[in-house]
């Protein structure tokens, strides 16, 4: 949290930290084909691209190794990892497992776009809503 003593209070910074700008930038790396599986990369590589020291950089490595993106290979650095072809089998049974409960529960669509507690609202007829009393002074 940063304080600025002109505003009277703390202001909370609400940017992406160094190591989740680290995370993105590898995943847009990934994707535009800058960085391939396979190949092997370096901590101090990414860190000079990326123009940010070695911590932020090795604490997005270690958060994109727990979901599988990378491998890291000791004293020597990481490469990327796919998933294989049984890793995606495993992934999409469990989204079979889970998604097709979950719609089987989802209720019915109401055939209109009424809420099934709303009633239709009575035609007005000529004569005033409330009984009007007639003042004779």
């Amino acid at each position: 949290m940063v304080t600025r003593p002109s505003l009277g209070g703390p202001i909370i910074d609400v940017s992406p930290s160094l190591t989740q700008r680290a995370i993105e930038a590898v995943r847009l790396a990934i994707r535009n084909g800058a960085m391939v599986p396979g190949e092997l990369y370096t901590v101090n590589q990414l860190a000079t691209e990326l123009g940010v020291s070695r911590s932020p950089v090795r604490d997005a490595l270690l958060r994109l190794e727990e979901t599988g993106m990378i491998k890291f290979e000791r004293y020597r650095g990481f490469r990327l990892q796919l998933p294989g072809p049984g890793d995606l089998a495993q992934i999409f049974a469990v989204r079979v497992a889970l998604e097709i409960p979950a719609a089987a529960r989802r209720p019915a669509a109401p055939a209109t776009n009424r809420s099934p507690r709303c009633k239709p609202r009575a035609r007005r007829s000529g004569r005033p809503r409330w009984p009007t009393t007639s003042r004779t002074s």
